[in-house]
């Protein structure tokens, strides 16, 4: 019997993979920096040259590892910068619901209408041409009215009828105008009633309707003429009668000197006293031709010069009047 000894088999496993060594190998053998050419500017000459001239220099540079990674980061960044955008737009419409709502309805009208478009026969389209030459003159001739009305008009509201294409057309509207009077200030009514007039004939082709509120207000600017007159005329009867108030006074004044006049007898002859001595006369003279005159013409001298410097100063008469 023959007895073998057993001795362990080595056998030389290759754990080495071909593929990751290949690549490991070619990565050593490439330059970790680029090789920088005659052409090519330093740093502190980036300056220097055209946008051409630097241009070309990047694109002679040779393609490196280097080259591969700015490739995969503009990438990522334009995924980033794509994904940022989307973001924000989502916010943006999680913000807004009523727009993004009416957005997706006008876009959704609008491929309704060209599909509408194309379905309706040769009356509906008649119909749908009428209506939209409808709402234009409708919304012109309502937005005419708001214009010239200014203050004292309101904003248009329309009447809408639905077309064969299923849109909404204005065929009717209406502006409210205010056509009160101002209290107590004519003038202003008269600028007032006169701007609502122009408003309401302001269409090319007014409705009966603005003919009839242009002719209120027309109606309402006479009235408001009429009590500014009448304001006027008011006022010069009041001055009229303070001047004949104030002749009547003259008058009864005149009068009253008359009859003083007559009772002391003095109204045709007033006497006229003519100087009897000069500056430099004796005061004994003075005293003895005083003496000389008879004290009853002395007297009546004295109240008829006492009466005429009493009337001769005129009367001051004041009057005041508020409006």
């Amino acid at each position: 019997m023959n007895i073998v000894t057993q001795f362990p088999v080595n056998i030389n496993l290759n754990t080495a993979n071909p593929q990751t060594e290949a690549a490991r190998k070619e990565a050593l053998s490439r330059e970790a920096i680029t090789q920088a050419t005659e052409n090519e500017q330093s740093a502190k000459e980036s300056g220097v040259g055209s946008e051409r001239e630097r241009a070309q220099a990047r694109a002679n540079q040779p393609v490196t590892y280097e080259f591969i990674k700015q490739e995969r980061h503009n990438t990522e960044q334009s995924i980033e910068q794509r994904h940022a955008k989307e973001q924000s737009e989502e916010n943006l419409a999680d913000d807004n619901p009523e727009q993004q709502t009416n957005e997706q309805n006008q876009q959704q009208d609008q491929r309704n209408g060209q599909a509408d478009n194309q379905q309706l026969s040769d009356s509906e389209q008649q119909k749908v041409e009428e209506l939209q030459q409808r709402d234009r003159e409708v919304k012109t001739h309502e937005q005419a009215h708001a214009n010239i009305g200014g203050q004292y008009a309101g904003s248009p509201s329309y009447d809408y009828e639905r077309g064969p294409d299923g849109k909404n057309y204005a065929v009717g509207g209406e502006v409210k105008i205010d056509v009160a009077k101002v209290q107590n200030d004519p003038q202003a009514t008269i600028r007032k009633m006169e701007q609502v007039q122009r408003a309401a004939l302001a269409p090319a082709e007014p409705s009966a309707a603005d003919r009839r509120v242009a002719n209120e207000a027309a109606q309402k600017a006479q009235q408001a003429r009429s009590e500014l007159q009448q304001e006027q005329i008011d006022e010069i009867q009041n001055t009229t009668s303070v001047a004949q108030a104030a002749a009547s006074v003259n008058a009864e004044n005149s009068k009253e000197a008359e009859a003083i006049a007559t009772i002391f007898g003095v109204k045709d002859a007033i006497p006229t006293f003519e100087p009897k001595q000069s500056l430099n006369a004796d005061a004994t003279e003075s005293a003895a031709m005083a003496e000389s005159y008879d004290p009853s013409v002395n007297a009546r001298a004295l109240r008829i010069q006492k009466y005429y410097n009493t009337t001769s100063i005129p009367q001051t008469t004041h009057f005041t009047r508020y409006a």
